[in-house]
């Protein structure tokens, strides 16, 4: 069992390093001992005297097995892993002190509000849920949900006018980060009385002839050349209609106008159509929280190490981006 060393120095959060149990108060000793080289200047710097600090530093090096000072009567010098783990350890500390006045401002932030903007197939996601949980566990942070035009919002993002944007949407913007949040099986929306949406899987050939809706022309991620391409390597040439302004594209395919690629979550909420998924074809749509670089607040910073721990996406060979 480890010997415990208190002394005026208050006990620290433990780090597990491979399996070592290394205290903060430790590594705090260990990085003021090898800024000042000094023990007595050290052990003034950490309000402890000067035996308490060297069993400190003992069990640490004992702990890691390495050597991390040599001391003679008159110097003390950092080896080679002692140099390694100084710069490690201030980076270690500098966090800690960051999360730590961050978790102590919380109850003081000013800024509570958080600004979040959806996509349509965002609304239908699990997204929802985790925006519920996060306000169950942060009850004072204001919660504001808008959708927005995809034009404006890498702008908005920028501006800070919305903290995050949920979609599949990938923005230039190089300050502009994303974290994919959730995935969704892609397949092909059908009117309800098409012979179509009576079958249990749908093969690439079955799209020969078929109108497909896309969004208009002006609003291409990428996604309707991409898939038009690779239905035309496969010898497949269906039409395509590009929806207007005003127009639904789910409403067109219950209206009978065409057939869409979509997720499965998005067809559930509709009445008179069907969704079937690819036999020969596994696209997946990812989900994407995106957020500026820039944006400092911290409810955005709760808010994504709460989403971060929440968010398990399994890899997938074929994503695509589709609005």
């Amino acid at each position: 069992m480890r010997t415990k060393v208190y002394d005026n120095f208050k006990e620290g959060i433990i780090i597990d390093t491979c399996g070592v149990s290394m205290e903060s108060r430790e590594l705090k000793a260990f990085v003021v001992l090898a800024e000042e080289l000094n023990f007595r200047k050290a052990a003034e710097r950490l309000n402890m005297s000067q035996p308490p600090l060297s069993r400190l530093i003992n069990q640490l090096e004992y702990d890691l097995g390495v050597k991390l000072f040599t001391r003679s009567t008159r110097h003390v010098e950092l080896t080679g892993a002692g140099l390694h783990l100084l710069k490690k350890g201030k980076d270690i500390l500098s966090q800690m002190e960051k999360m730590e006045m961050e978790v102590r401002s919380l109850p003081r932030m000013k800024e509570k509000r958080l600004r979040f903007s959806f996509s349509h197939s965002a609304f239908h996601s699990n997204i929802p849920r985790l925006i519920s949980s996060f306000k169950e566990q942060f009850p004072k942070v204001e919660i504001e949900i808008e959708e927005y035009p995809l034009n404006s919002l890498e702008r908005f993002l920028k501006s800070g006018k919305v903290d995050i944007a949920f979609g599949a949407s990938d923005f230039k913007d190089s300050s502009i980060t994303r974290m994919a949040v959730q995935t969704h099986e892609l397949g092909i929306m059908v009117p309800s009385e098409s012979p179509l949406a009576k079958k249990k899987f749908l093969k690439l050939r079955d799209l020969e002839g078929e109108t497909l809706i896309f969004h208009g022309k002006h609003e291409n991620l990428g996604f309707q050349s991409e898939f038009l391409e690779y239905l035309k390597s496969k010898d497949v040439h269906p039409k395509v209609y590009y929806k207007k302004t005003k127009e639904s594209c789910p409403r067109l395919v219950t209206h009978g106008k065409g057939l869409l690629i979509t997720s499965r979550s998005l067809v559930h909420v509709k009445e008179g159509a069907s969704f079937v998924p690819f036999a020969d074809y596994s696209p997946r749509l990812k989900i994407f929280a995106s957020w500026s670089l820039e944006n400092k607040s911290l409810p955005l910073q709760m808010f994504l190490n709460f989403l971060e721990e929440r968010s398990l996406v399994p890899a997938s060979d074929m994503d695509y981006h589709l609005a």
